[in-house]
């Protein structure tokens, strides 16, 4: 099939140019090439060029904020460096600050929470819900502690969609004096940004602008400090005028696309909940990014459903939407307690016609029966569930005896679940059972689909032989 013919409907690390973004590259081609840092003509042009396109980058994403807006090569550059020099301008000699993040943070965020840890400095990570909010109560008894504090936050999750209630938020952080950086990279374009924060780091990807442009903002009086050793941005300055463009188009017609965005991924959710069984709709149903939709499929593979979509023409995403494919199972999924196997994520482009969502529903019921073909269980029924509440370890009875072991140990994820669902067919209701598993998934998986078929979870033990991995122990459910 021709890239013609191919449907993209996964724009979370990249897509295709906006018009505007487009019609700005070209024009940049004979006027926006030169070192906008030179004293001749063309170097003051380039410079006039760059000046504008950061006072409308300014204008766009902090209209009611006096800011400073700087260019980075890519979303996660502009979230490392908003952590990493609010962390630097809030320490003291006396006291080095405390980090405050959240479990579905945007990977380049936990990077630097990670090393931030590493080198003994305090670092607190806030759970969320099934439905990926954040407990704000937590975070924000965790904020307002004696001593200098930094707090990171998501707007909206780029992976499920989820809007947090960060207007409300920031604003006791702010009355607290606690700097707040904010994460927009997959909202920016789409939804309207509060105020209120220190530093906020955009993604041109999200409304259509150039792959490899982060949009760096720092307000007025924030304590962001340039990290050491501070490196200039070499980017294009085409680059920069085209994101630049791409937004003020993206703003403009905000309220139309996402009423159409909104619109169509209602669509796809009510045709998976009518229409196709054991599929999990991850994120708030209506409190989310109006383009963004992540659907977990039991019994199949997430990279092995993607290639399937593939081959019918439909181009999305899996895993992660903010790492590279690094053979993980997704932070956000596994933060939430639901289903990382066997997902797709679908990131709206702008102007994403109907049709494009026709073939999305039209070609997902066939790719899926495909896969679930190749590997049978006894029984596939139901329908889509909402996930329950998170397992907790003390609620669990890892002592119980099992009377059946599987072994999966080496197989990826959904082998170990497909065992449990075999299990639950051959096995008389309430038997214990356990399965060995080394794949990390299992751990979120394994409980999600006990609360997806009213199995009892009740936790772990080594494997019986005291090999690698662990053994997951179930009850089958008292009706199968």
């Amino acid at each position: 099939m021709s890239e013609v013919d191919q449907c993209l409907l996964d724009t979370s690390r990249g897509g295709p140019l906006s018009p505007a973004a487009m019609h700005t590259l070209t024009l940049c081609g004979s006027a926006g090439w030169s070192d906008p840092s030179g004293v001749s003509s063309q170097s003051r042009r380039a410079s006039d060029l760059l000046s504008a396109a950061h006072n409308s980058l300014a204008s766009s994403l902090a209209p009611l904020t006096a800011s400073t807006v700087l260019i980075r090569p890519g979303g996660g550059h502009a979230l490392a460096d908003a952590l990493t020099g609010l962390l630097a301008g809030v320490s003291t000699p006396d006291a080095t600050a405390t980090l405050v993040v959240t479990a579905i943070d945007h990977s380049a965020t936990l990077r630097v929470a990670r090393w931030w840890r590493s080198q003994g400095h305090p670092t607190i990570t806030i759970g969320v819900d099934a439905l990926g909010h954040i407990d704000a109560q937590a975070l924000l008894e965790a904020a307002l502690v004696t001593g200098p504090t930094v707090v990171c936050l998501q707007l909206a999750n780029g992976e499920v969609g989820t809007l947090q209630d960060v207007a409300a938020i920031v604003e006791q952080l702010s009355a607290a004096g606690v700097p707040t950086m904010l994460d927009v990279t997959a909202s920016a374009g789409r939804i309207s940004i509060p105020g209120g924060w220190s530093v906020l780091a955009a993604d041109a990807v999200s409304w259509g602008g150039p792959r490899g442009t982060g949009v760096l903002v720092v307000a007025a009086g924030s304590p962001w400090r340039a990290p050491e050793p501070a490196i200039a941005s070499e980017q294009p300055v085409s680059l920069i005028v085209a994101a630049a463009s791409a937004l003020e188009a993206a703003e403009a017609e905000r309220a139309v696309e996402s009423a159409r965005a909104w619109a169509q991924i209602a669509r796809i959710r009510d045709d998976v909940q009518r229409h196709i069984p054991d599929v999990v709709i991850a994120g708030d149903p209506q409190r989310r990014l109006p383009h963004v939709l992540t659907l977990s499929a039991l019994y199949v593979d997430g990279e092995s459903l993607v290639r399937a979509l593939d081959e019918r023409g439909i181009s999305v995403g899996s895993g992660s939407a903010c790492a590279s494919d690094s053979g993980e199972p997704s932070h956000v999924l596994a933060a939430m307690g639901v289903l990382t196997g066997g997902n797709v994520r679908l990131c709206l482009p702008l102007g994403c016609s109907d049709a494009a969502i026709d073939r999305f529903i039209s070609a997902f019921p066939a790719a899926l029966a495909g896969l679930r073909e190749a590997a049978p269980i006894p029984s596939v029924d139901g329908g889509v569930a909402s996930p329950g509440p998170t397992v907790q370890n003390d609620a669990m009875d890892a002592t119980a005896e099992p009377q059946a072991w599987y072994d999966e140990r080496g197989s990826r994820c959904p082998a170990p679940v497909i065992a449990l669902a075999r299990a639950v067919f051959v096995r008389p209701p309430g038997t214990v059972v356990a399965v060995m598993a080394s794949d990390p998934a299992a751990e979120t998986d394994i409980p999600a689909w006990c609360r997806l078929r009213g199995a009892e979870y009740l936790g772990t033990r080594p494997p019986r032989d005291g090999g690698d991995g662990l053994a997951y122990l179930v009850r089958t459910p008292l009706q199968s």
